[in-house]
């Protein structure tokens, strides 16, 4: 039988997919037995309806909770089961800023992917932990293809990779984000660094690079591990390349996130909460824009939608600086297209004196 999360059941029932995350956000039970056989229909109309799209998904248990369907339903998406929606309702218990943040998340994930294509020419893309497709139904992969729109019967101008351990969730990307031949998604334990970086090869290393790590690290609770995945990246990275990471933190609610990390080692998940000074070395000597390592929140233009002690992450983006003299970027004179340079101020850049950035320019004629 095929699992209630296929990935192209959204055709016949988004609905009661929706209706389930909603129910559970407003306290009222879900008819599970009604769910799942809905959607073992749904998956074989869907089949018939596009084999072309028929994704194999392996088995995956209904009886424990998964990080990746757990953010999905905190950030209002629908491909949770019981299993996670009663752990949801659990967490929120003990945090309930945890959808709030999790919202927070997603606006600055936006935030520094545009920020790097509108300041950078870099178009390449690296999402690692991407978990599954955003509820709200904006991919960042589709900021990516508006800025790098092809010319009619050429290829795409960027690369996007979507990274994930879990299968569920690739099944997912592959069908829903892949649709040109600069997108790409794999199945991938990002720990083992050595087989990262060996499937790394499909990017051209002679243009920069952007590695997203947002909300993943957490998940991680080896500390050790953490910082050899980051020294491996960093090392691998070309100059002018981008780090953008959001990370969860105890530093502003410290009792509720120590409550959350028991619930959740409870249901068998690992999590791992770190300190602004723990997540800024994560960055090693790459330098930050404005706003710096700051709150997630502190990233968002307007105004807050929660009161500022709800904050539980910090969200930083830095560039790797230039290696030597051939190297250097210069900055673009006044009204010149391309690249720019971009100062922070002091104290957004964690305690390290004002520098400029100069991004590394990869226009593509």
């Amino acid at each position: 039988m095929a699992t209630p999360d296929h990935p192209v059941i959204k055709e016949v029932s988004q609905g009661l997919h929706c209706a389930a995350g909603d129910a559970l956000l407003r306290g009222q039970p879900v008819d599970a037995t009604r769910r799942e056989a809905d959607v073992t229909i749904a998956t074989g109309v869907s089949r018939e309806r596009n084999p072309e799209r028929a994704v194999h998904v392996h088995e995956i248990s209904m009886h424990t909770a998964t990080s990746a369907r757990l953010y999905d339903l905190l950030g209002g998406g629908c491909q949770a089961y019981a299993v996670d929606r009663n752990l949801a309702a659990r967490a929120l218990a003990v945090a309930p800023w945890l959808s709030w943040s999790a919202h927070t998340a997603r606006e600055y994930a936006h935030t520094a992917v545009s920020r790097i294509l509108d300041d950078t020419d870099i178009r390449q893309f690296l999402d690692l932990g991407c978990g599954l497709p955003a509820a709200d139904g904006r991919p960042l992969v589709e900021l990516v293809r508006k800025t790098a729109r092809p010319d009619p019967g050429r290829s795409p101008r960027y690369r996007y990779v979507s990274v994930d351990h879990d299968p569920m969730v690739i099944a997912h990307v592959k069908c829903e984000i892949v649709e040109t031949s600069g997108d790409d998604a794999m199945l991938l334990d990002i720990t083992s660094t050595t087989a990262l970086l060996d499937a790394l090869q499909m990017f051209d290393r002679m243009r920069p690079v952007a590695v997203l790590l947002h909300q993943v690290l957490e998940w991680i609770p080896d500390d050790n591990a953490v910082a050899s995945l980051l020294t491996a990246i960093r090392t691998w990275l070309p100059a002018g390349s981008a780090l953008s990471i959001v990370h969860a933190t105890a530093d502003t609610q410290p009792d509720q996130t120590a409550q959350l990390v028991g619930t959740l080692a409870d249901a068998g998940l690992g999590f791992r909460p770190r300190s602004r000074v723990q997540i800024a070395g994560l960055f090693g000597d790459f330098t930050h824009i404005a706003p710096g390592l700051s709150e997630t929140h502190s990233w968002h233009s307007g105004p807050p939608t929660a009161a500022r002690n709800c904050s539980s992450g910090y969200a930083g983006l830095a560039f790797k600086p230039a290696d030597g003299p051939d190297d250097t970027v210069a900055a673009p004179r006044a009204g010149q297209a391309g690249r720019r340079s971009v100062q922070r101020p002091a104290s957004a850049a964690c305690g390290r004196p004002d520098v400029g950035v100069a991004y590394w320019s990869t226009r593509q004629p």
